[in-house]
């Protein structure tokens, strides 16, 4: 027979290794979730909210899409990429039952970008029509679905998490969602968004705190009134104003649909937007929310 003493201290071996075993799981699973950030070449997002001692609500979210054929570039690290080509459209071709001159609300801001002003156009199409951006846009993205993977309007091919049933969710959605009045600009959110797009485009971060490591929370406080209440989503690898809404709008595999609510907040007014290069991502781009215009 055994001691006692020696019975126990096989037990506590065994128990020691169970848990060093335990804690590498642990560790190997969050490695791999943060490594999924940087290079994967599919949509990823992070979402948080934090409430503020005067009860204001901060929402953080970002999203990155890049073409299935960017893969062996993103391993490396090393693309840069000096000039960003944003894609956009002529309002005055745009009609089909839009208010183009009520929904344009940046045309005649100083300082946005064509693209800019476009990615405020059509965020303000889906806030004030939900059914009709679902029916002309929405709707047709699931003809351009091959298994899970996407097929872009300029052709990139993206892998999804989700696959078609992410669009029939956001489908589902827009049937029913509640109009919201259309986003002004601001100059002063305008500046917010540029700023960060620039750090992003010059160091190559990814996310919404500074390169300096000033946070979110911070950068837009530094801009806002005290009492604001703010947003911001970014996203990483697509260049067609239009694709980079309903890609917010979709939200592929983001659980809380996100980029989604900040779009459709009633609470935010006022918008900025910014567009910019970046050295993995081809192209990035920043908006920025707030219930007041400063």
């Amino acid at each position: 027979m055994f001691p006692k003493y020696s019975i126990r201290f096989c037990l506590f071996a065994l128990i020691s290794i169970c848990s060093i075993y335990l804690q590498s799981c642990v560790i190997s699973e969050v490695t791999t979730e943060f490594d999924s950030l940087i290079n994967q070449p599919f949509p990823r997002s992070d979402f948080s909210i934090s409430q503020t001692i005067d009860q204001k609500l901060e929402i953080v979210d970002q999203n990155i899409q890049t073409p299935i054929d960017m893969r062996p570039q993103l391993l490396d690290q090393q693309v840069q990429v000096q000039v960003v080509d944003m894609v956009v459209v002529d309002m005055q071709t745009i009609v089909d039952g839009w208010d183009v001159a009520r929904l344009d609300t940046a045309r005649n801001e100083p300082n946005f970008t064509e693209a800019e002003k476009a990615l405020i156009f059509r965020m303000n199409q889906v806030r004030t029509n939900p059914s009709l951006f679902k029916t002309q846009f929405i709707e047709p993205m699931l003809n351009r679905y091959e298994g899970n993977v996407y097929v872009a309007l300029n052709g990139d091919r993206y892998q999804t998490n989700e696959g078609p049933s992410a669009v029939r969710e956001c489908i589902n959605y827009l049937q029913t969602a509640r109009a919201v009045d259309p986003l002004n600009p601001s100059q002063v959110l305008h500046q917010s968004a540029q700023a960060h797009a620039r750090d992003s485009s010059m160091t190559g971060i990814v996310g919404h705190d500074s390169s300096n490591g000033t946070s979110f929370v911070d950068r837009l406080r530094s801009y806002l009134s005290a009492n604001a209440s703010f947003g911001e989503n970014i996203s990483y690898g697509l260049t067609d104003p239009l694709e980079i809404v309903m890609g917010f709008m979709v939200d592929d595999g983001v659980a809380n649909r996100g980029h989604r609510d900040n779009i459709m907040r009633d609470v935010f007014r006022y918008a900025g937007s910014a567009c910019d290069t970046h050295p993995t991502y081809r192209s990035l781009c920043v908006i920025d929310y707030a219930n007041v215009p400063q």
